[in-house]
């Protein structure tokens, strides 16, 4: 049709145009831009890639692009990107299709492996002029949209005070805010590695090693604002430079200059989610010090990761993912081998701040550690909340890689097994002063450069105080001696101790005293806090102390009187040794006020935990085993009648010890027939914390949630199967605090647990945003802080800053405490708990419950804060191996 058009320089197709003849556009050496409207109907498919004629676009022209919305049944897109079409195929020239308002998004395949590659989008400081350029600003007072969303409900007013004007954005406008904030990479775009694409350094395939994009490259990307930051061969990429219009102290940035939401200059941190549909790998540190980014889903076809790609992304608590290649736990990514074992992609920098476990060390809250076979360069670069790392609970690692540990500011001790045989470049280089590095291994590799070197200018300083424990005639003990590291700690003829807390999780730095000495002062932590909890001291009591054998101690606490403070002066501060006069964290029948020592006598518990020595009053903590195949906990049975035992109908529980020795037995009766079940199909561990059932699948990301495979949904009102995804996210927090405030009028006697819960289609990509016609019942694990309050708990929605409160169900799920409620629309929701009004009336329960049993508020209370403890305090190494003298 308008063939040989030596003129024609633009073309602009309709929505209802849904086939392109042969030649349509041949030899028209001017037109360089086609604009497709889309689809009237909405049907993409409807103008398939087979509509477009041979030749149709042979324009002979040097550059041509497409604008249009991507969708890989969407004709033009799927022509565009196809690898057999070119522009100009003599020099590699490819159509450049970009979408318009409100995405800005440009793709170009890689002529270097076929991929459409996403090279350009949206960013935050480009919102006003495209506003502009769509007409879609109609406020005169203040047109800058971005002033009016950063201000957005602020007022101005004049002379008297009478407002004049409220600061606001119209939906157009709110679209293109949305669009920088949130960048999602449709379906059909395979990578977003521009530095790649730009240096010709992206991955490529066989056959198109020398394979260049720089036609490309100079044709439709040298004049894009961002063309040196994506191109910087240190630093480049989409999201990983400098950006914004402030000047910072390295560069520009989003943000002003001490604004906590900015810390560091360099990344987009203006952005908070990024979804990725269809991308196959991830660059190198690709999303380097994105500090806002809260959310991201890998999509369903990402194969490989990059070194450290969510390094210095101090918010992200969780990766999304519907492929099984990856899993996400606490806050490491893994990635899956063939023969069951894993890799440590990275450790989020949010692990030990937002995300729980300060320590990484392989144990049941990171059951994955003991199965990791590589841990990836980079892997705990920039984790400033990572206070020590001990993988000696894992025998096939090999190798610590490089820049594995770089620029941890606070990690202060790494602990690693014999098979370790070699220890990677800059390892070490950024570590706080004085870090212990503890080698099992004789034969380890130490590079002079593991701390870094002495002429580093860059902000991962050479490390010049360090202390390296190993074998006295180790070859690393050599090395490090070399090195200028403090080797004169061994661990021949010594011993491990471990401080835990409560909870299981191990408190301060592994110790190593030598066989038959005592722990040193210096090398016990401070006091743990816990709220609502004094600290008694340790147990067993450190004075007089022998260590002979690997051992734990245990942090002991008691609750906190509620009576006036004492001011007699009877109780004493507690000395270091963690003996508190003699106590043992119990609660001592001496009122005295003397410092006279304490008696103990022997408790035992048979089919249960809480066997030990106790004071005369104490309140000791017992749980019953679990019960033989067919049975159920039925009661305690003691020896004598004076242990007041709380109830002895509940399996976990809470004695008086006398002043004399005592027994207790916990005994089982046939389990009685069961037919109430869950209310589904049954529940199975499903990837990234997903259970299954019914066709419902429950994704919980949510950091402090143990137990997800118990997790399930029911939704009535469709036969179709679907996803619900319950995330920490920092909106959510921020919606469920200003209800909470709003109900009680502060937050100081109110505990909580904040929550995103949001629906998806079967596939786990799209999102569901009209589930009118559905009713949706959730059961999940009760968020571990919340498990003390029991049946105290209460489960709300957030709906225009007020708490739409449910009417939850507590149950127990394997022992496990679990709550059930109805969702009434999704996002934001909170488990809470009013401290100040708390209820503990008796009352007559299963010990031993089912799914679906009821469950009273003292059965979760005793549970919850005691199950770990209990199993700390009596576990030991029973196997001496020789470790080092701090003593």
């Amino acid at each position: 049709a308008f063939k040989d058009c030596a003129m024609l320089e633009s073309v602009e197709i309709g929505n209802s145009v849904k086939k392109i003849g042969n030649s349509a556009f041949e030899n028209c050496p001017k037109l360089k831009y086609v604009k497709f409207n889309p689809p009237a109907d909405g049907n993409y498919a409807s103008f398939p890639v087979e509509n477009i004629g041979d030749k149709a676009f042979s324009t002979n022209a040097p550059t041509l692009i497409f604008e249009g919305d991507i969708d890989e049944s969407y004709g033009p897109y799927v022509w565009a990107t196809d690898v057999n079409n070119y522009v100009d195929p003599k020099n590699g020239t490819r159509v450049c299709y970009k979408t318009g308002y409100p995405t800005y998004l440009t793709v170009i395949v890689d002529n270097r492996n076929g991929y459409p590659t996403l090279v350009d989008y949206l960013h935050y400081d480009q919102i006003d002029k495209y506003a502009q350029e769509q007409g879609i600003i109609t406020d005169t007072v203040h047109p800058s949209v971005i002033e009016r969303y950063e201000k957005k409900g602020q007022e101005e007013a004049d002379a008297s005070g009478n407002a004049t004007y409220t600061y606001k954005i119209n939906a157009a406008e709110e679209k293109l805010v949305i669009a920088a904030l949130n960048l999602e990479v449709p379906s059909g775009v395979k990578s977003i590695d521009v530095k790649g694409f730009i240096n010709n350094t992206s991955p490529s395939t066989a056959g198109n090693e020398l394979a260049s994009n720089s036609y490309n490259v100079s044709a439709y990307l040298n004049t894009s604002p961002y063309y040196l930051q994506y191109k910087d061969a240190d630093k480049g990429g989409l999201f990983r430079n400098y950006y914004g219009t402030v000047t910072g102290t390295d560069g520009k940035r989003e943000y002003p200059t001490g604004d906590t939401l900015e810390l560091e200059d360099i990344g987009n941190d203006r952005l908070r989610s990024v979804t990725l549909n269809s991308v196959k790998y991830l660059p190198d540190y690709v999303f380097y010090s994105c500090e806002n980014l809260s959310s991201i889903n890998l999509g369903s076809e990402l194969t490989e990761m990059g070194d450290a790609p969510f390094t210095g992304c101090k918010n992200l608590t969780g990766i999304g993912s519907t492929t099984d290649n990856f899993v996400c736990e606490n806050g490491i990514v893994y990635s899956k081998n063939d023969d069951g074992t894993y890799n440590i992609v990275e450790v989020l920098s949010a692990r030990g701040s937002l995300i729980e476990g300060a320590m990484v060390i392989p144990s049941d809250a990171d059951p994955k550690l003991y199965n990791v076979k590589e841990i990836l360069p980079g892997a705990f670069e920039n984790c400033d909340a990572v206070k020590g790392v001990d993988f000696t609970g894992n025998k096939i690692i090999t190798e610590i890689p490089d820049n594995c540990f770089k620029d941890c500011d606070i990690l202060s001790q790494v602990v690693l097994p014999e098979n370790v045989k070699s220890i990677g470049h800059n390892a070490f280089a950024g570590c706080m002063e004085g870090i212990d590095i503890v080698c099992y291994g004789k034969e380890v590799y130490l590079p002079s450069d593991a701390f870094g070197t002495p002429t580093d200018t860059d902000d991962y300083k050479y490390v010049t105080r360090k202390n390296v424990i190993s074998y006295e005639d180790s070859a690393v003990r050599k090395a490090a001696a070399d090195l200028g590291a403090d080797v004169s700690r061994v661990l021949d003829d010594s011993f491990k101790v471990r401080f835990f807390d409560y909870d299981g999780t191990q408190i301060g730095k592994t110790v190593f005293v030598k066989d038959g000495q005592s722990i040193s002062m210096d090398d016990v932590p401070d006091d743990p806090v816990r709220e609502g909890y004094e600290f008694t001291g340790w147990y067993p009591p450190l004075k007089g102390l022998k260590v002979t054998e690997d051992s734990f101690i245990i942090a002991r606490y008691e609750l906190k009187s509620t009576k006036p403070d004492d001011k007699s002066g009877n109780n004493q501060d507690k000395d270091k040794s963690g003996n508190n006069q003699g106590g043992n964290g119990g609660s001592s029948s001496d009122k005295s006020g003397n410092n006279t020592a304490t008696k103990f006598y022997t408790l035992t518990v048979t089919n249960g935990n809480g066997s030990g020595s106790y004071a005369a009053g104490a309140t000791v903590i017992i749980t019953c085993t679990n019960p033989p195949s067919g049975q159920v906990f039925d009661k305690w049975v003691p020896t004598t009648d004076d242990l007041g035992i709380a109830s002895v109908n509940v399996a976990a529980t809470t004695l008086k010890m006398p002043a004399h020795e005592a027994s207790v037995t916990a005994t089982f009766k046939k389990a009685p027939s069961n037919s109430s079940g869950s209310g589904g199909s049954g529940s199975k561990s499903g990837n990234n914390q997903g259970s299954k059932n019914s066709g419902t699948t429950v994704f919980i990301t949510k950091p402090g949630v143990s137990n997800t495979s118990l997790a399930s949904a029911q939704v009535s009102g469709s036969s179709d199967n679907y996803v619900i995804r319950i995330s920490e996210t920092a909106q959510a927090t921020a919606a469920v605090e200003k209800a909470l405030t709003n109900e009680y009028g502060s937050l100081d006697n109110v505990r909580y647990s904040a929550m995103d819960i949001s629906l998806y289609d079967a596939s786990g990509v799209n999102r569901i945003t009209n589930y009118s016609g559905l009713s949706i019942t959730i059961t999940m694990p009760i968020p571990d802080v919340m498990t003390q309050y029991a049946g105290n708990n209460k489960v709300a929605g957030v709906v225009n800053e007020k708490l739409d409160k449910l009417k939850p169900k507590f149950t127990s799920i394997d022992g496990v405490p679990c709550v059930t409620f109805t969702a009434t629309h999704f996002s934001p929701y909170t488990i809470y708990v009013n401290t100040s009004n708390l209820s503990g009336e008796p009352v007559t329960i299963d010990g031993s419950p089912k799914t679906g049993d009821g469950i009273h508020p003292k059965w979760f209370l005793v549970a919850g804060l005691v199950a770990i403890s209990i199993a700390l305090f009596f576990m030991k190494d029973k196997k001496p191996v020789p470790k080092s003298s701090l003593a």
